[in-house]
């Protein structure tokens, strides 16, 4: 196994517009047998950071070490790094054994080895019903796991994955983070996943590094992103639905100090940890941010603050029901059970607790408290 270390790397691709800097400035560390998400939305840079850790992209500069070791000169079969891609990349002429056995025929690994390992990898990703059919003949997910049973067959130091479940329908999704989580357990194998969906980086990840406009925005634990996000972006694209953002201005009375909407519809009541904040720092303007989880209809847990806003829309999910509420120039949404029966022009309370509001610098986007 190996631990990864990203040192200030960067990529410039050229284009007839001019240079293209795709990755800026990129600092990671991700620790042996650690399952590391990339995050990012598409073009922010988190594939050509993970081709770059393989080895198919050339580094512009910076150090890329695997165990303290530089690897940037390094070809990518030198690097032991095994990849599975959005598509599955199958032989479609092999059967499963055959497109198991490959990598390992390429290294010179005699028939009888060949074959335990194949019948290992197959017990570990349920393929042993399978092995003698050929790719066009089985489903997605099916596909999917002999994609990524043939990049573990190689008993790699670290398994990369780029986008490998967004051909997958719900349920075969489902299963699939299920059957990744239990692989990672199981092999203990250092994991880099890159994705788009914040929903599969928070199922699977130990650590989630989120990136915007080729930049490394933050690198944490799932609670750390989702609870203390480092700026408006991250708190944007962590959680779902998405959460509501407020442009507010700060109003002192003594040591009182709310923070209101500049209609002045809305009134948030902060924290004592954050009304010292905004006391210290002498900051008029800011946005705030809360999840449409934390807005509830009931004062139970918590919840000891309240506004008042008008429904616009109830949306009934089944499990849950979503209500975008206006209130003055505001818009914004709270997650609420599924059973509310709040109709279109009805004003309803909503409780919050203080604790669950996140301010943002209104110039930087950069975290407050």
């Amino acid at each position: 196994m190996a631990g990864i270390t990203l040192k200030n790397v960067n990529k410039i691709y050229p284009s007839r517009y001019g240079p293209v800097h795709a990755v800026k400035d990129f600092n990671l560390e991700i620790n042996d047998g650690e399952f590391v998400a990339l995050l990012g939305p598409s073009g922010c840079g988190k594939t050509s950071t993970l081709r770059m850790i393989v080895g198919l992209e050339t580094i512009s500069s910076g150090e890329i070490l695997f165990d303290g070791r530089r690897v940037n000169e390094l070809e990518p079969r030198d690097r032991n790094v095994a990849m599975a891609f959005e598509t599955y990349a199958l032989y479609p002429n092999f059967t499963i054994a055959e497109n198991l056995s490959f990598p390992l025929e390429v290294r010179g690994m005699g028939e009888a080895e060949r074959k335990k390992k194949i019948d290992k990898i197959a017990q570990i990703m349920r393929l042993e019903s399978i092995l003698e059919q050929k790719p066009p003949m089985l489903s997605g997910g099916e596909q999917q796991r002999v994609s990524l049973g043939r990049a573990l067959i190689r008993d790699p130091d670290a398994f990369i994955l780029d986008e490998v479940m967004s051909h997958l329908d719900a349920n075969l999704k489902f299963q699939m983070l299920h059957d990744l989580k239990i692989l990672h357990r199981e092999l203990g194998k250092t994991m880099v996943y890159v994705t788009h969906d914040q929903m599969e980086a928070l199922a699977l990840a130990d650590r989630i590094a989120v990136m915007d406009h080729a930049l490394l925005q933050q690198a944490g634990t799932r609670n750390e992103v989702y609870r203390e996000p480092a700026n408006r972006f991250v708190a944007d694209f962590i959680g779902e639905p998405p959460t509501n953002f407020f442009d507010m201005l700060v109003r002192r009375n003594g040591n009182d100090v709310n923070i209101v909407s500049e209609d002045g519809a809305i009134s948030f009541s902060p924290p004592e940890k954050l009304t010292k904040v905004l006391a210290t720092n002498n900051i008029d303007a800011v946005t705030l941010g809360i999840r449409p989880q934390h807005l509830g209809l009931s004062g139970t847990d918590g919840k000891s603050c309240s506004l008042k806003a008008e429904v616009h829309i109830n949306e009934y999910l089944g499990e849950r029901s979503i209500l975008t509420l206006k209130s003055g120039n505001e818009t914004f949404r709270a997650l609420v059970p599924p059973y509310t029966s709040a109709k279109k022009g009805e004003t309803v309370k909503l409780h919050y607790a203080p604790e669950d509001l996140m301010l943002f610098d209104a110039k930087t986007t950069n975290l407050i408290a």
